[in-house]
């Protein structure tokens, strides 16, 4: 199938605050979200229910309170669970509201790595860990103040996604340029420092010994 033709052309909020809230409820049996992609970022939130959603090429079951984070230009889709009713929130912003207006290192080290895939961010949010409630939380006062249009929402809908920027990065997979697959950055930083760590127990070892004159 033609990529192209999947594309939605639905406008998502203002030029000056390209930001939308989309509250849907489906009933039993009725289909969900239809293959399509979108250049904005989308977050969504299961309020009742249980769906299944495709983002990419993974599949996942989604129950209500956990959600999935779509990165720009991924194809994603919805479909229900056993004919049962659902409802969720969408939460879908332009990359230009977050991004810098210079190319600055927020940019640089933060919202392009997002945007161009060297990383990969976690895609479904359980709640399971603390990070992914905190982004919960996070997520659902960005819906609430713009559902109730909060005379600030503008400016505390840019700190909130932030911080939920600066989580999924901080859990993000890096991708390798030599193979192509993901690894966890947290994991590879872990390593990084058990390896400098026990580089320079040995190597305090080694002085030692060298000092003391015993045999290495």
């Amino acid at each position: 199938m033609n990529r192209d033709t999947l594309k939605e052309n639905r406008i998502h909020g203002h030029p000056i605050y390209p930001v939308s809230v989309y509250k849907l409820q489906y009933a039993a049996g009725e289909p969900i979200l239809d293959c399509h992609w979108h250049e904005e970022l989308e977050f969504l939130i299961v309020t009742s229910g249980r769906a299944l959603f495709q983002v990419g090429t993974e599949m996942m079951e989604v129950s209500s309170g956990q959600a999935v984070f779509i990165p720009s230009g991924e194809i994603h889709a919805g479909f229900p669970i056993d004919g049962s009713p659902c409802s969720f929130d969408a939460f879908v912003f332009h990359s230009d509201f977050v991004a810098s207006s210079t190319y600055d290192s927020i940019q640089e080290k933060f919202i392009a790595p997002l945007l161009n895939r060297p990383y990969t961010p976690p895609i479904q949010l359980k709640g399971e860990l603390d990070w992914e409630k905190h982004v919960l939380v996070l997520l659902q006062d960005m819906i609430r103040s713009n559902v109730e249009v909060e005379p600030l929402r503008e400016l505390t809908t840019k700190a909130r996604l932030y911080l939920i920027v600066a989580e999924l990065f901080s859990h993000a997979a890096e991708r390798s340029p030599d193979t192509g697959t993901y690894t966890n950055r947290e994991k590879t930083e872990l390593l990084k420092t058990v390896s400098i760590t026990f580089t320079s127990i040995t190597k305090s070892r080694s002085d030692l010994r060298s000092l003391l004159f015993w045999p290495i």
